[in-house]
């Protein structure tokens, strides 16, 4: 499976050639590590690494070059951890932010509101729910 990466504009720039990927998740961790051989080094902070058509991937947040062992290691969040780093506010002035509706049609409005449409979307089908 090849691991791809995207520019920060989200456009796929290429394949992460020789990567190995270690993804952690949980409620303290929500992080990968990306090592790749300095010669095949392809990403800038604010790049994405994604496995097409998994829930694999995640931003770049850091990157840390070690010349002893020429590596290069990418370090961010996964897509768990950019939406655990999101924090939802009511609207001014309100004590509360409540939803109600569709439960696919809601998800797309905290998307929406978390400024996330180019990441993530919601299903635009019903869910009877």
């Amino acid at each position: 499976m090849d691991l791809i990466y995207m520019n920060e504009k989200k456009e796929d720039v290429g394949v992460a050639l020789d990567a190995t990927l270690d993804l952690a998740f949980g409620s303290d961790e929500n992080d990968f590590e990306c090592k790749i051989v300095s010669a095949n080094h392809c990403c800038e902070a604010g790049f994405y690494l994604y496995y097409e058509g998994t829930e694999y991937g995640g931003i770049v947040d850091d990157i840390y070059i070690d010349t002893e062992r020429d590596e290069i290691t990418y370090h961010g969040r996964t897509w768990h951890g950019i939406l655990d780093s999101k924090i939802l506010e009511p609207d001014a002035g309100e004590d509360s932010l409540v939803l109600n509706g569709e439960a696919n049609e809601m998800l797309a409005f905290l998307v929406a509101r978390m400024g996330l449409e180019g990441l993530f979307r919601a299903s635009t089908d019903a869910s009877g729910i």
